[in-house]
């Protein structure tokens, strides 16, 4: 080690060269002994720390294996026999107690009792071989080791372990290192009086053996040889190498012991694999059962696939039907059409034959026969009317009945359509309403279907209102326009409500009795208000009324 001092004081001159020697020799013996104390200090706790808790551990181990029988069989006076004879031949023992596995005291080296705090101690975990505690004592430092008695089934053993041993080695340890460290100081005080060169070979020598023992290599020794002084502190620090090596042989020998238990544990384990394998065959007897239970499924598969193909060939059936049904549907389509159009044309006749005969174009007639003439034209209007209906049915049906679009102010129709009722409600004594906005109300619609529509919905009203009120209102909203027919008539009971657009159907008065009609009218309007890209809806409730509600896409006045 080269290391240069200096004096603060210049008047003095330069430090003389063996001043400078004793300086280094000392300084450097000095750190080295320090820092090899130290380490050779931590070393030797630990292995000293480690010694005891293998030896404890070794010592509560044989104990707790020994002791299971009695533990198991509550002989408490064996087990207290085997407590005494174990203290009396480990001297180090400084006590033992063990608790069953409800936490009772069965046996301790105690007089009375076991003192509370060491009842406190925890115990090994599950899985845990054993668990170790430093607790201080009046006696001194105290390790207690816990192991489990048959994995904790059986209970737990404590056994305290006195450190007082291992700190009486440490203060040894201490004593012969400070001892060491004087005389060490004392052999560097020599060689620095007697010359640097003799001394400076030895002490880097020893520096490199106390630097080795640093990193953990303890067969390394001084090399005993040069002066007296060196000599002695040589053997000192092999002594204490050799007091080091002696421990970790011990610990080695605890550590063999505890190879020995794993191997038993091992031994254990073989066994208890055994038996798993036993519960793996009786596992493969149980996956053979569900193997038969697997084909008892598999067959019950294939008849849930056959019920399937049979259930394909009832849809095929089903299929076929529908398209007979289809078929048969398009031929009374067409069967209507022709039929109506071959029977408008004599009705037509009839009912010209009847206006030329009411107008005494052909002579006069007599009351009776005026009558009978008016029953006449009045069944061939209605039977007309029938017919004009069932043919737009059959059109419908056949996708025939296409609207005739074009831009239409819907105030105009509505009021033209209510004007043609209003003399006849005016008749039945009902108050006629209209409600026509001041804004435009253009929309593209067929103008003949929509009148139609408006004639069927007016008619129902004035038809089945006996007293009261009908309006009619036209009012835009949200890019719709609503025209609504509302009355005060006897209205429909909820569960007709939906049936009131079903081809053929009649409401019935609150009578029981049904105003005569041909039961198309409200199903055509729905159609047609479908076809005219709006709805038809109904709102209404038994002797309050009833309210048509026509909605159509109105049409945006900006882009005309």
């Amino acid at each position: 080690m080269n290391m240069s001092l200096s004096t603060t004081r210049p008047s003095r001159g330069p430090m003389s060269l063996r001043r400078q020697i004793w300086l280094v020799v000392v300084t450097a013996v000095l750190s080295l002994a320090l820092l090899s104390g130290a380490v050779i200090q931590a070393i030797m706790q630990r292995a000293l720390e480690e010694s005891t808790a293998s030896q404890g551990i070794s010592i509560a181990s044989a104990f707790a294996a020994t002791a299971t029988d009695h533990v198991l069989l509550d002989d408490r006076l064996q087990l207290m026999d085997h407590v005494r004879l174990t203290v009396e031949s480990q001297s180090d023992v400084v006590y033992i107690f063990v608790i069953d596995r409800h936490g009772d005291v069965i046996a301790s080296t105690f007089g009375k009792a076991v003192p509370p705090g060491l009842l406190d101690l925890a115990s090994p975990s599950e899985g845990e071989e054993y668990s170790l505690q430093s607790l201080s004592t009046e006696e001194g430092r105290v390790l207690d080791i816990a192991v489990p008695i048959m994995a904790g089934e059986a209970g737990f053993a404590h056994v305290g372990l006195s450190e007082a041993r291992s700190q009486a080695a440490m203060r040894r340890t201490a004593l012969t290192l400070l001892v060491a460290m004087l005389g060490m100081l004392g052999i560097a005080l020599m060689i620095s009086l007697g010359g640097g060169r003799m001394i400076a070979k030895p002490l880097e020598q020893l520096a490199e053996v106390a630097s080795r023992v640093g990193t953990g290599d303890l067969t390394v020794r001084a090399p005993v040889e040069g002066e007296k002084e060196i000599v002695l502190v040589a053997t000192a620090f092999n002594k204490m190498l050799g007091a080091l090596e002696e421990d970790i042989a011990r610990r080695e020998a605890v550590e063999d012991d505890l190879e020995r238990a794993r191997d038993e544990l091992e031994a254990r384990v073989i066994a208890r694999t055994a038996d798993l394998a036993d519960a793996n065959e009786e596992l493969t007897s149980m996956n053979e059962e569900m193997a038969v239970a697997n084909e008892e499924l598999t067959a019950m598969n294939e008849e849930l696939i056959s019920l399937n193909e049979d259930l394909e060939h009832a849809n095929s059936d089903l299929e076929a039907a529908n398209r007979a049904v289809v078929e048969a549907t398009r031929a009374k389509a067409d069967f209507l059409a022709a039929m109506s159009h071959e029977l408008r044309t004599p009705l037509n006749s009839v009912i010209g034959f009847s206006d030329i005969m009411l107008r005494e174009m052909s002579g006069p007639l007599t009351g009776e026969q005026r009558r009978q003439l008016e029953m006449v034209r009045s069944s061939g209007s209605y039977l007309l009317t029938l017919i004009n209906d069932v043919l737009d049915i059959a059109r419908m049906d056949r996708g025939q009945l296409l609207p005739d679009l074009s831009l239409v102010d819907l105030r105009e129709v509505v009021e033209h359509a209510f004007t043609a009722f209003h003399a006849i409600g005016a008749e039945k004594g009902l108050e006629m309403r209209l409600v026509l906005p001041d804004t435009d109300c253009r929309i593209m619609t067929d103008p003949t279907r929509f009148e139609q529509i408006l004639v069927n919905l007016l008619g129902n009203a004035v038809k089945f209102t006996a007293e009261g009120w009908i309006e009619s209102r036209v009012v835009r909203s949200d890019g719709m326009i609503e025209i609504t027919v509302a009355d005060s008539g006897h209205g429909i009971a909820a569960e007709d409500i939906p049936r009131v657009f079903e081809e053929f159907y009649q409401v019935h008065t609150e009578a029981g009795t049904h105003i005569g009609g041909t039961g198309l009218g409200l199903a055509i309007s729905r159609r047609l208000a479908a076809a005219l890209g709006g709805t038809l809806t109904l709102e209404s409730e038994l002797g309050r009324g009833s309210m048509f509600t026509l909605r159509l896409p109105a049409e945006d006045p900006a882009g005309d």
